[in-house]
């Protein structure tokens, strides 16, 4: 048995609608704005037939990621501007 993890970004539709937080979607407009379901998909396909462990949509994603290992702050910074977040 293998397993894969895919992590996109903003998909296009309405997933947060059904979120478990029930909060208002503070992003861009998800319904226009986003990865393109298809692309995702096939992405996700391609990734299972190759066994590929980890899989960030878009590829540049990976460089977030080793960032907010070095520099948590600033990454925590830059998604609470993308998504109009404010601490309580």
């Amino acid at each position: 048995m293998h397993f894969s993890y895919v992590l996109p970004s903003t998909v296009e539709g309405n997933f947060r609608a059904s979120a478990v937080d029930g909060g208002p979607v503070r992003e861009e407009d998800p319904t226009r704005a986003g990865l393109k379901c298809d692309d995702v998909a096939e992405r996700c396909v391609r990734a299972i037939d190759g066994r590929e462990k980890i899989v960030f949509i878009p590829a540049f994603y990976k460089f977030a990621q080793l960032l907010s290992w070095i520099w948590p702050s600033y990454v925590e910074h830059k998604a609470a501007h993308k998504y109009s977040f404010v601490p309580a």
